[in-house]
C-alpha cells in the first residue's frame, strides 16, 4: 500500500511540474549572432525582458556602433515579431521562430532583406559603462541629462553631445553616449531645452543660446570628479555640426570639436534653401 501511495505521489508531482513549465520556446534572454547576406555578415545581439504579458528588446548592432535600441516585440502563434520605427522609412524588423537555442528568420531595414540567426548566450554580457542622471542650469534655462561613463576607471575624457534641429530628448543619443563609452570615454547627453525634462523654448532659441547650452554642459563636467577637465570636447550632428564649434567659441575649456554632416554655409542660407 506505501509502495503504491508513493508511486501515485511521484506520479501527481510530475504531472504538476509539467504544467508548471515555463513556455517551450521562452524569447527572453540574451541572444548573440547576425544578419548575413551574400557572404556578408552584420553583428547584432539581443538583450530581450519578459515584462508583463509581452517582452522588451534592445539591440546592439556591432558593426555599426549602435548600441541598446529599443524594439517592440509582438507574438502569433510560435512567431516573433521585433520592431523598430525608422523617422521617414520603413521599421527595422527581425522575423523569425526559436529552434531550441536559437532564434531564427527574415531581417528587413533600410532597403535591404536578409536572414538572421541568432543563439541563446549563457548569460547577459557584462555592462560596459555606468550612468548617473544629472542636470545643470545656462542662466534661468535647467537642463536634465544623463552622464555615461565607462564601466572601469575613475577618470575619463569626456564629450558634450549636443543636438539636431527638431527638438531632442536624450534618448536619441544614447547610442552615440555608448560607442564613446566603449572607447573609455565619458559623454553628456541631455534634453533640448524645451524637450523632455529640460526648461526653456527650442523654437524661440537662437544658435546662440543652444551653444551657451552645450558651454554650461561642459562647464557642469569640469565640476565632477570623474572626468579629465583638460580632456573635455564638443560633438554634433546636422545643427549640431554649427552648434559645436560655436560652443568652442564661448567656452576657452574645449578641448576638441567633432562636426558631423556640418553644413558649408551659414544657418540662414541653409534655411532659405
Amino acid at each position: 500500500m506505501k509502495n503504491a501511495c508513493a508511486l501515485f505521489l511521484i506520479l501527481l508531482t510530475g504531472a504538476l511540474s509539467a504544467f508548471a513549465q515555463p513556455e517551450s520556446a521562452p524569447l527572453a534572454g540574451f541572444w548573440e549572432g547576425a544578419a548575413e547576406k551574400d557572404g556578408k555578415t552584420w553583428r547584432v545581439n539581443f538583450d530581450i525582458q519578459k515584462q508583463g504579458g509581452g517582452y522588451k528588446a534592445f539591440a546592439d548592432f556591432i558593426d555599426a556602433d549602435g548600441f541598446e535600441r529599443e524594439f517592440s516585440v509582438k507574438q502569433t502563434g510560435d512567431v516573433f515579431r521585433l520592431e523598430r520605427p525608422q523617422p521617414g522609412g520603413a521599421s527595422i524588423v527581425f522575423e523569425g521562430k526559436i529552434e531550441g537555442d536559437f532564434f531564427k528568420g527574415n531581417w528587413s531595414g533600410f532597403g535591404q532583406t536578409a536572414v538572421f540567426n541568432l543563439k541563446r548566450a549563457s548569460k547577459a554580457k557584462p555592462r560596459v559603462y555606468r550612468e548617473k542622471e544629472v542636470s545643470f542650469k545656462n542662466g534661468d534655462v535647467a537642463l536634465s541629462g544623463t552622464l555615461i561613463l565607462p564601466a572601469e576607471g575613475k577618470t575619463f575624457p569626456a564629450v558634450v553631445i549636443t543636438h539636431g534641429g527638431t527638438p531632442n530628448e536624450r534618448g536619441g543619443y544614447k547610442s552615440w553616449a555608448l560607442h564613446y563609452a566603449r572607447k573609455g570615454v565619458a559623454a553628456l547627453i541631455y534634453d533640448k531645452r524645451g524637450a523632455g525634462k529640460s526648461s526653456g523654448e527650442t523654437r524661440s532659441a537662437s544658435m546662440e543660446d543652444l551653444a551657451g547650452d552645450a558651454a554650461a554642459g561642459v562647464s557642469f563636467l569640469k565640476t565632477r570628479a570623474e572626468i579629465d577637465a583638460e580632456k573635455i570636447g564638443v560633438i554634433g550632428h546636422s545643427q549640431g555640426g554649427w552648434i559645436a564649434p560655436l560652443t568652442a567659441t564661448k567656452s576657452k575649456d574645449v578641448a576638441f570639436v567633432i562636426a558631423s554632416a556640418a553644413s558649408g554655409i551659414s544657418p540662414d542660407k541653409q534655411s532659405i534653401y
